[in-house]
């Protein structure tokens, strides 16, 4: 089973993730996980508590998103935004456009920098899905670069780039 992205702690949001996995896993605590983190913002990776009970997790990212997320650096926004505690470490790494295994499947990681300097996405080119974090929002929205390791040149390069991709579904972070 692959999550992209934690979110909040569940205790914030009614433990959504957590019953949907329990539901999908059908409580089997010894099912591999892996967590795949689109990018390094507390609203993205806080939310390990839905995993309680859960012993076979690989936390997962691209190698930028890993070092914020393993240093709790400012890029994190962990102090901007009143803390919270980070439960884990990313021990994956995934560079860009190596394939990450969903089954008999495979999604592409690739490296969208600009909202912060490690943002990636999956793509599944069979299905033509696109799995976003906050690169990119229905609609044509973007995520923001005021934050720590934003740049809005670097989002517009990112941003032409997924446009060359035939994508039908659009899941974003937000």
């Amino acid at each position: 089973v692959v999550i992209v992205d934690l979110g909040l702690p569940g205790e914030q949001t009614s433990f959504k993730l957590r019953e949907a996995l329990l539901s999908l896993t059908e409580k089997n605590f010894e099912i591999e996980l892996e967590v795949f983190l689109s990018h390094c913002h507390v609203d993205h990776i806080l939310g390990f508590d839905n995993l309680k009970g859960f012993s076979n997790i690989t936390f997962s990212s691209s190698p930028k998103t890993a070092q914020h997320i393993n240093a709790r650096d400012r890029a994190t926004l962990l102090g901007m935004f009143g803390g919270g505690s980070i439960g884990y470490e990313v021990t994956k790494i995934y560079e860009h456009e190596e394939k990450l295994a969903l089954g008999s499947e495979d999604l592409m990681v690739l490296h969208t920098p600009g909202h912060t300097d490690g943002c990636a996405v999956l793509y599944d080119r069979a299905a033509k899905a696109l799995f976003a974090g906050d690169v990119v929002f229905a609609g044509g929205a973007s995520g923001r670069v005021d934050l720590p390791t934003g740049d809005r040149q670097t989002l517009i390069q990112s941003l032409n780039a997924l446009a060359k991709l035939e994508i039908k579904h659009l899941y974003s972070g937000h």
